[in-house]
């Protein structure tokens, strides 16, 4: 039986089948019900797997903005919205990225590392990254400061991704870095150097791999938040990994020969490739769920106990409270009238109505009669 994708345990039994007509499973420890593709990360969505891996292709790939690559899929017939594309870039761009470092290229013994800034407005946002010396990218990282925090986060974060241990971290004259490098990486060789130098390292490498992040956000509107920014460049970062040929195509794609193969076969082996990758995307395992400590429940003389302890609860305050003052007793019925006489409203005044004497309307619509009856003259 297949483990739970929840709780990762394996005590699960069959559980019919779903509407697809798949094998269901339910699991004995969290009482949840799965399929085989319950694990996968497109679980749940509506497109299938290859529908979405191919806008975020699209939109990693290429300066594409959210509405282009939305036009796109509506020419084959697929109808989704400019945010659904932009969802499913920050949802499944970070899990390539993920599978894209278990492929990639053994990493070098130099570490060339900068910052490149993007304007958001008028706020400037930094970017950190770092390449080997044969230009592979190692980590990016999207910060809104820069200084030593900054810098000595961006190395804790690539030591951790890839536990790479570089024998020599090469950069400019940037001060915050010196800290960094002694806090982070003390057994490395620091050497700070610059762009245009007759001998030595400089930071040309590094500089030259700002060039294809540079281009793919120009003909965007920049990166409005460091979260989404941060999932977008791991992204980029990834697919740009294959195209260049850091990761092993060949493991990817059987039968795929870089050294002999040509431009438009390189461009199908990395869709496959991403296809590929797209297989063995899972969904991060949830913590198990724990068991929730209930109270016994009260017996029926206890809950007869709280009510009557409630009552004389209220009991209590309404005897507390001040009670009102009575006008008289029942038996005094003049007291008791004028009391009562005091709390009720002033009566409406009678306005004097004139009468058939004075010359009012009612004496002009009727002649005066006789008292015998007859009209009087």
């Amino acid at each position: 039986m297949p483990p739970c994708p929840v709780c990762q345990q394996p005590a699960s039994k069959r559980d019919g089948f779903d509407a697809a007509d798949r094998q269901r499973y339910a699991c004995r420890s969290c009482r949840r019900d799965f399929t085989d593709r319950s694990a996968s990360a497109f679980a749940g969505y509506r497109w299938p797997a290859e529908v979405i891996l191919l806008a975020v292709r699209w939109s990693l790939s290429h300066p594409l903005s959210a509405t282009s690559v939305m036009e796109l899929l509506a020419e084959r017939g697929i109808d989704v919205s400019k945010r659904t594309v932009l969802r499913w870039v920050q949802t499944f761009g970070p899990l390539l990225a993920a599978e894209v470092r278990r492929h990639r290229r053994p990493l070098g013994s130099k570490c060339y590392v900068d910052e490149v800034f993007f304007f958001r407005g008028k706020e400037k946002r930094y970017l950190y990254r770092a390449v080997d010396e044969t230009g592979q990218v190692v980590d990016v990282l999207f910060r809104e400061h820069r200084d030593t925090a900054s810098a000595a986060a961006f190395f804790r974060q690539a030591l951790a991704r890839t536990g790479w241990r570089p024998a020599q971290v090469i950069s400019d004259h940037h001060q915050p870095y010196v800290r960094a490098v002694q806090e982070v990486l003390p057994e490395a060789e620091h050497v700070r150097t610059g762009l245009h130098r007759a001998r030595g390292e400089t930071t040309k490498p590094i500089e030259r791999s700002h060039v294809f992040t540079r281009d793919r956000l120009r003909a965007s509107r920049g990166v409005k938040a460091l979260a989404t920014g941060q999932r977008f460049f791991e992204g980029f970062e990834a697919l740009h990994a294959l195209r260049r040929g850091h990761a092993c195509l060949g493991a990817l794609v059987p039968g795929h020969d870089p050294a002999a193969a040509g431009v438009h076969e390189r461009v199908r082996a990395v869709a496959r490739a991403v296809t590929a990758l797209g297989a063995w995307l899972a969904k991060a395992p949830r913590p198990a769920r724990t068991a929730r400590v209930t109270e016994r429940p009260p017996r029926l003389g206890e809950r007869h106990g709280k009510r009557l302890a409630v009552l004389a609860r209220l009991g209590r305050q309404a005897a507390s409270l001040p009670r009102p003052r009575q006008g008289g007793r029942p038996s005094d019925p003049k007291r008791w009238l004028d009391a009562d006489s005091r709390h009720s409203p002033a009566p409406w005044p009678r306005l004097p109505c004139p009468g058939p004497s004075a010359g009012g309307p009612r004496a002009q619509r009727r002649p005066a009669r006789h008292p015998s009856g007859a009209p009087g003259t």
